[in-house]
């Protein structure tokens, strides 16, 4: 459990120390071994205790009255109606586009961990270098109403960046970065939150690219309309598979969401309403173009503001 000293946070070492020395990068690490099969502890008899040999032929004793109550209670079942013939009523199961594998279910919110820090008052800070990267009026506004999307992505981002390359198996890999977001993030994704981290530097990553000829968003790599996810434009569906590869932020209106493209057929989508995805397969864009515009769907918005939204890829890589 991350212990949180609110002292140490009205400073951009104290916060920078803060992430840095995070033990959630080292329970990412750890779940590389969580799917090898454990040995099964087998009791041979010469290992049992006086308990085990009296309880023995009591239950042997007792076998057909357990059996003779469970039959009785099977015919006043059928008796009363409650065992029928009839189907039972199907679960809902989410219903996703073939080459499409949702790994974890996500919560976008702050967990029991991190409930105590959400709950707090925000923090005052007095530091100029950490003043200049709040957001509003000079503090860190830690509990956000309206959902932690934009911390939860830049910490599942950072936590990518510092475990990849360090599990043999990518799919494991994925499955162990959404846990931490399994029952909500943690105390990092709250304090980042509220924090503009201005270039990544206090995060420990390299935020967007320097090209001044993007002017809708200097940092951003590709930036489409929400008109051309929905519709699944060729042009668009062309930018989105010539997008290098590599972890990005992926801004869609009033929320964030992580998109990690590894090859031409494989790449992972991270949105904290939902879960973390797999995505396989040659149409790789358009799949992916499913789940944006699924994404957007979920948001609070007028109808008018999605058409005329936009998209955009910030890429993230470590300093």
């Amino acid at each position: 459990m991350t212990s949180v000293n609110i002292s140490n946070l009205n400073s951009y070492d104290g916060v920078k120390k803060f992430l840095d020395e995070s033990p959630a990068i080292q329970q990412v690490l750890d779940s590389r071994n969580a799917t090898q099969n454990k040995p099964v502890e087998v009791k041979s008899m010469s290992t049992w205790g006086l308990r085990q040999w009296i309880c023995l032929p009591v239950a042997i004793l007792f076998s057909p009255l357990i059996i003779l109550s469970a039959l009785v209670w099977a015919v006043i079942q059928v008796v009363c109606g409650k065992f029928s013939s009839r189907t039972p009523r199907s679960v809902p199961v989410p219903v996703f586009p073939q080459g499409v594998t949702r790994l974890v279910t996500t919560i976008n919110g702050p967990n029991e961990e991190a409930k105590p820090l959400f709950n707090l008052k925000p923090i005052q800070v007095t530091e100029r270098r950490l003043r200049r990267r709040t957001m509003s009026n000079n503090q860190i506004k830690l509990n956000q109403s309206k959902g932690m999307c934009l911390g939860e992505v830049r910490w599942f981002l950072r936590l990518y960046l510092q475990t990849r390359g360090q599990f043999s198996d990518l799919q494991t890999h994925m499955r162990a970065l959404g846990k931490q977001f399994e029952h909500g993030g943690g105390p990092e994704a709250v304090l980042l939150q509220g924090i503009w981290t201005r270039g990544g530097k206090i995060l420990g990553v390299r935020e967007g690219v320097r090209d001044r000829s993007l002017k809708w968003k200097k940092n951003a790599r590709l930036t489409l309309r929400v008109n051309e996810v929905y519709a699944q434009s060729p042009k668009a569906l062309s930018q989105l598979n010539d997008l290098p590869i590599g972890a990005y932020e992926f801004e869609l209106p009033k929320h964030a969401t992580a998109f990690i493209k590894l090859s031409k057929d494989l790449s992972y989508f991270f949105d904290p309403n939902t879960g973390v995805y797999e995505i396989k397969g040659d149409e790789q864009s358009k799949i992916a173009f499913m789940l944006f515009s699924d994404a957007i769907e979920g948001l609070d918005l007028r109808s008018a503001q999605k058409a005329k939204g936009k998209v955009a890829f910030c890429p993230y890589q470590l300093r």
